[in-house]
């Protein structure tokens, strides 16, 4: 995995390549010389990693081609959140997880 640390603008799309609008704006952008990526959070534990580190305000993104110290990141373009795929291991995280649909049910 490479980290990006290039002098063009970095921006994540919320979404995946499946989303014909999230394609179209993806390849808009890249023609205008960003680096651009996709943030499927489908893939979230298992291919992507969040890192936070509150008290020297840095913390990374890790994708599955890419990793990003989050200050390196310009923007975010929410498309769509197609929600989380957990790894199941306790009662806790099935509690999490039931939690996280409900309020993405209430929030339809």
């Amino acid at each position: 995995m490479r980290s990006n640390r290039s002098a063009t603008m970095n921006i994540l799309i919320l979404g995946n390549e499946t989303d014909v609008h999230a394609a179209h704006l993806k390849l808009a952008l890249e023609h205008a010389g960003a680096t651009v990526n996709y943030w499927d959070t489908q893939l979230f534990p298992k291919q992507l990693r969040l890192s936070w580190q509150p008290d020297t305000d840095s913390g990374w993104l890790r994708l599955p081609e890419v990793a990003f110290n989050l200050q390196e990141i310009e923007s975010v373009f929410w498309r769509s959140f197609s929600g989380v795929i957990p790894n199941l291991q306790n009662q806790t995280t099935d509690d999490i997880t039931q939690v996280l649909h409900s309020v993405r049910s209430h929030d339809r």
